[in-house]
């Protein structure tokens, strides 16, 4: 169980979207820092900086399609993927952005598809939904929830390494192999930190007014990211400190400017796709060096 004596969380409170939250996820570090990314059932991914969680841009005009964005090349217009099934959860590149991984709202598995022929190549099975994927910022590895069950796995020959039960279904999981921990979100508001090797929980963080749908890791491993029902992303940190001048160090919590424009970051890719969430939008997004994916799936 977590400690009575665990440090009060005090996250960096990020506004900006008008849906729930359903996926975030950090870029690597560029020259130009390291980037979060969000997407919602409000149907418009958006890209913010991710020490501080000031809005950066809105991507915007998806729909029902996953669309792959170069995002060296800003004016180009993007790649779509052919037979790709619109209740999709999430995306995960791998392979030096040769392959992307694609989870589903509705059914179990997860879809391999390879980007040189733009087609899906392998189906994953699984027992129920998989409801998140992440891959490691080396690329080595990747975490995967299901339930109450939290997978790990070497990324190159998708090996099971670990599988864990947590106490609590979960919706995301994030791992910090450098730090020897992961941290899940669920159903229950809550945000918790877990030891991998002994799975035990070590701190639960209370902040969100609705589930925690997407948690994430930045890239330095300080600090993590996670996106709720009640629509904000709070940025949490390990020394209990927020990170940033956001809402936690005194300031006014961070809202995007009324204007919209296309997020181009250099040397910086996002994978981002808004999906057909029952009776809504809903979305997931992943980073990658070069280039971006991003699909929606418009509720009728």
């Amino acid at each position: 169980m977590a400690s009575a004596q665990q440090p009060k969380r005090s996250p960096v409170i990020c506004h900006g979207h008008s849906r729930p939250i359903v996926e975030v996820n950090y870029s690597v570090i560029t020259p130009e820092g390291y980037f979060l990314a969000s997407a919602s059932k409000d149907g418009k991914p958006m890209l913010r900086f991710g020490e501080s969680g000031d809005w950066y841009g809105t991507f915007e005009g998806m729909e029902k399609v996953i669309r792959i964005y170069d995002l060296a090349r800003p004016d180009q217009a993007p790649q779509q993927l052919a037979g790709a099934p619109s209740g999709i959860r999430s995306l995960t590149w791998l392979q030096g952005d040769q392959t992307l991984l694609c989870s589903f709202t509705d059914k179990p598995g997860v879809g391999v598809y390879d980007m040189r022929s733009l087609s899906q190549v392998q189906m994953m099975q699984t027992a129920a939904p998989v409801t998140s994927v992440e891959l490691s910022f080396d690329a080595q590895y990747l975490t995967m929830t299901d339930g109450r069950s939290v997978r790990f796995m070497e990324a190159n020959g998708l090996q099971l390494l670990k599988e864990l039960t947590v106490p609590r279904t979960c919706e995301s999981a994030s791992w910090a192999p450098s730090k020897r921990r992961f941290v899940t979100g669920g159903e229950d508001m809550w945000v918790y930190v877990y030891d991998y090797d002994t799975g035990l929980e070590i701190e639960c963080n209370k902040g969100h007014h609705g589930p925690v749908h997407t948690i994430r890791w930045a890239p330095t491993y300080e600090t993590y990211a996670s996106g709720s029902e009640d629509g904000t992303i709070r940025i949490w940190s390990l020394d209990g400190s927020s990170e940033g001048g956001g809402a936690a160090a005194g300031n006014p919590p961070v809202t995007p400017p009324p204007s919209r424009v296309t997020a181009r970051p250099q040397a910086c890719a996002l994978a981002s796709v808004t999906c057909g969430w029952p009776g809504s939008l809903g979305g997931a997004i992943s980073h990658t060096k070069r280039r971006s994916a991003a699909a929606q799936d418009r509720a009728l």
